[in-house]
């Protein structure tokens, strides 16, 4: 990865979860102002005892990659409180 792709990737992204698979810890994000939706996984949250997500939820987060190369969402934090 290039200087300037490595800046580009730590540029915090926000947007909106779709859908979370609580027993295999993922779900896609859509991203503000796109059409694009990300892949995550719960272990990509930095948020200490966040262990699942629910749809409509605002988060915050960077793109990364994959094993395979593939854009992700990494580094997760939730930008709105729970509702209870």
């Amino acid at each position: 990865m290039t200087e300037a792709a490595s800046q580009l990737a730590e540029k915090r992204l926000t947007g909106t979860v779709l859908k979370f698979n609580d027993p295999k810890g993922y779900g896609f994000v859509e991203v503000d102002g796109t059409d694009e939706k990300l892949f995550f996984h719960i272990k990509e949250t930095v948020e200490p005892g966040l262990i699942w997500l629910s749809r409509n939820e605002r988060i915050s987060f960077i793109i990364g990659e994959d094993t395979k190369g593939r854009k992700q969402a990494e580094k997760i934090v939730l930008i709105e409180g729970r509702k209870r």
